[in-house]
């Protein structure tokens, strides 16, 4: 029954900006901070499963970060002002390396290859993510966030279906992973594609 008022923020702005937390607090009554940026210090185990090397830096959902004592010190900052503290874990672009995680339409035409509106100010489209080395790698990182940083939740924006600011993110992707979890979740596949 709580009432959620939240606010993204960088570690500078929560480190560096306390005065602008207590506004925030004060004015606006936000009770939650969505802190953008500083990686997890994954272990070598969780980084091994990453769906593209980690010596490439491209991490899907939170980043990589040797040092993550800035994910600490915000925690603790935060939460003395009687915040709650979500770390941002948001989807990921597909930057065009590696086609077998890429989405496509019902076609089975990638959809990177979808020709951009006239005006579209953003291109890109997100993964598929349903493909089983995505699957594997939010499963295993994810719990392992939550259970090594004393945060309130761990946000995860526009992993099932990226940001439909993106004009190529309008369509889910329909490869056959997506299919096959999409009849698990009771929809009917061909009826969607006749539609």
């Amino acid at each position: 029954d709580k009432k959620l008022v939240g606010v993204y923020c960088s570690a500078n702005e929560v480190i560096n900006h306390q005065n602008y937390l207590e506004e925030l607090r004060k004015k606006l009554g936000c009770n939650v901070i969505i802190l953008q940026g500083p990686g997890c210090n994954y272990p070598a185990e969780i980084r091994r499963l990453a769906p593209y090397p980690p010596e490439k830096n491209k991490w899907i959902g939170r980043g990589y970060d040797e040092n993550d004592e800035n994910i600490d010190r915000c925690t603790d900052i935060v939460h003395s002002f009687g915040m709650d503290i979500w770390l941002l874990g948001s989807g990921h672009i597909d930057n065009g390396e590696d086609d077998t995680l890429s989405p496509v339409d019902f076609n089975g035409m990638f959809l990177k290859n979808h020709p951009l509106p006239k005006y579209s100010i953003e291109s890109g489209t997100g993964l598929g993510f349903q493909k089983p080395t995505i699957v594997r790698w939010q499963q295993n990182a994810y719990p392992w966030i939550a259970w090594n940083y004393d945060i309130d939740a761990f946000y995860i924006s526009h992993h099932r279906y990226c940001s439909p600011s993106l004009y190529t993110h309008i369509w889910g992707c329909a490869c056959e992973h997506c299919r096959k979890a999409a009849s698990r979740l009771g929809y009917n596949f061909e009826v969607m594609r006749t539609a």
